[in-house]
């Protein structure tokens, strides 16, 4: 009868090392691994977009630094976070209620999160008035977002 324990090939430690680089790359998931807290605030911060009108203002006056700069294809740049909010009640009103947001991957390194989302504009009466494919970077210090340029 043939023991039923494995023996240490050169495949084996080969399979175990190729798994062990991946995970460590992080290709790999673990049970034990956490969402980076940066990519956790950031996911909060665009569910919120789509709660109401008053839960996305809330979130941007709560999120955004002082400091803020927002930079957007085709408009100028936003720079400081009262400037940022009143462009924020622009929105309302051009007709914009919610903005429904679909993130399809994100990424982190250190501060900085990009996200690769749907943006769906919404008017007060739930319809879509327009949705975009973006592409998001925010730098964030200290809890707040201090950079968030859209493309």
């Amino acid at each position: 009868m043939r023991s039923r324990e494995k023996s240490v090939t050169r495949r084996n430690v080969v399979v175990a090392g190729a798994a062990g680089a991946l995970a460590a790359g992080g290709f790999g998931h673990s049970a034990a691994a956490k969402e980076p807290a940066n990519e956790v605030l950031v996911k909060a911060f665009l569910a919120k977009q789509g709660e109401s009108f008053d839960a996305m203002y809330q979130a941007c006056a709560d999120t955004f630094a002082q400091d803020f700069v927002w930079i957007q294809s085709g408009i100028p740049d936003i720079a400081g976070r009262d400037a940022a909010l009143a462009f924020m009640k622009q929105f309302g009103a051009m007709g914009i209620a919610t903005v429904k947001i679909d993130v399809h991957q994100i990424a982190s390194k250190g501060g900085v999160v990009f996200t690769e989302r749907t943006d769906h504009m919404k008017r007060p009466d739930g319809s879509v008035a327009m949705s975009l494919p973006v592409v998001g970077v925010m730098t964030l210090k200290g809890g707040k977002i201090v950079r968030w340029p859209d493309y």
